[in-house]
C-alpha cells in the first residue's frame, strides 16, 4: 500500500461530519429506548410481580377461599398498573415532542 492508497483508505474511513451528527443522534435515541426500557422494568414489571406475590401469600386456605376476589382483584391492580405505565409514556412522549 503505497502513500496514495492510505490516503484513499483514510478519507473513506473517517466519518463525516453529517454522519458522526447522524451516529449521535442514533445514539441519543438508543440511550432514551434504554431508559425507558429500564422505566417499564422498574416501575411496571417489579410492580406487578409483587402484586401477584401478594396475592398468593396465604396457600393454607382452600384453595377455593383463597382465590375468592383475589383474581379479580389481582387482574384490576394489574390493568391499574398497565394504566400508569401507559400514561406515564404518555406524559414522555408529550414532553419530547414539546
Amino acid at each position: 500500500m503505497d502513500v496514495n492508497d492510505f490516503h484513499a483508505f483514510a478519507r473513506r474511513s473517517i466519518p463525516s461530519s453529517d454522519d458522526t451528527a447522524d451516529i449521535k443522534k442514533d445514539l441519543a435515541k438508543v440511550k432514551s429506548e434504554i431508559t425507558e426500557i429500564q422505566l417499564v422494568l422498574e416501575h411496571d414489571t417489579n410492580k406487578k410481580i409483587a402484586m401477584i406475590a401478594e396475592g398468593n401469600f396465604n396457600l393454607t386456605r382452600k384453595p377455593d377461599e383463597a382465590l375468592k376476589g383475589v383474581i379479580e382483584r389481582e387482574m384490576l391492580l394489574l390493568r391499574a398498573a398497565s394504566l400508569e405505565n401507559e400514561l406515564r409514556q404518555i406524559k414522555n412522549s408529550i414532553k419530547l415532542t414539546a
